[in-house]
């Protein structure tokens, strides 16, 4: 039988997903262990500067979301979905030739800015989903997030162990490619773009998310995120200070994939 359009778009969008949340999660593991290679830093050092990494990256995802999500309005949901893949595929590939930890700080700040790919999926599902099938669509999509948030630290801190931390950064931006790939060949997007004055500003985005419905749905949110990110960069030193001779990116794997499936 001949797959729906909508239907064939989200399963592919799915799989993509599946491999840049499974991609972008290999790195937690080791990010501090890696830095603690490019110079002579203390536990305590190493934490600091993965913590100053994923601030930067996501202040910078923080601040472009909205913009790339008034591009994608007016232009398409594909092409800021194959935007967001590829070019973190390829900041991947830079940070595992980074020098200096200066540059890891800079391209994870860069990738955070031309990233987001899970809201330019959620658009472009949900513009050609059904309306009556859009719980099924988007509960399969957060499939793709917690398997990916479960699977991806426990690979990455394997491969970490395994190969070196250079060689997990080229897998992992190999894994985005793949995923954009398969949105390029196997999606398509009937996009029309919105008659002139009808198209979101920032102006009306940002009276929306100060609004006194929305402003404490967002401060929660932001209130149960802290938590998580603010550990995340220790849990790796933590291990290795605990046990020297352990497999340290391994059992960060272990610790953040549990996290991952208590979160599912």
């Amino acid at each position: 039988m001949t797959m729906e359009p909508w239907r064939k778009n989200l399963y592919a969008i799915f799989i993509a997903q599946f491999f840049v949340m499974t991609g972008f999660n290999f790195v937690n593991p080791f990010l501090p262990l890696f830095i603690q290679q490019l110079g002579s830093y203390t536990n305590e050092e190493a934490a600091f500067w993965s913590g100053m990494a994923t601030a930067g990256f996501g202040i910078t995802l923080f601040l472009s979301g909205p913009l790339w999500g008034i591009v994608a309005d007016r232009w398409g949901r594909k092409i800021m979905l194959l935007r967001a893949q590829f070019l973190s595929s390829l900041i991947l590939l830079g940070l595992g030739l980074s020098p200096n930890i200066y540059w890891v700080v800079g391209l994870r700040a860069t990738q955070g800015m031309f990233s987001g790919t899970m809201t330019a999926a959620q658009a472009m599902v949900a513009g050609d989903t059904p309306r009556d099938k859009m719980p099924f669509a988007m509960g399969l999509l957060m499939v793709s997030v917690f398997s990916g948030t479960s699977l991806g630290p426990l690979l990455g801190g394997v491969l970490a162990d395994t190969f070196g931390y250079q060689a997990t950064f080229y897998i992992t931006g190999a894994l985005l490619f793949v995923g954009g790939l398969v949105i390029l060949f196997f999606t398509k997007e009937e996009f029309v773009r919105p008659p002139a004055g009808e198209s979101v500003s920032m102006g009306s985005l940002l009276r929306l998310a100060t609004s006194k419905q929305m402003l404490p749905l967002l401060l929660t949110l932001l209130i149960l995120q802290v938590g998580p990110q603010m550990i995340n960069p220790v849990i790796p030193v933590f291990i290795r200070e605990m046990d020297p001779g352990t497999r340290a990116a391994t059992m960060s794997g272990v610790a953040f994939g549990l996290m991952g499936v208590a979160a599912a």
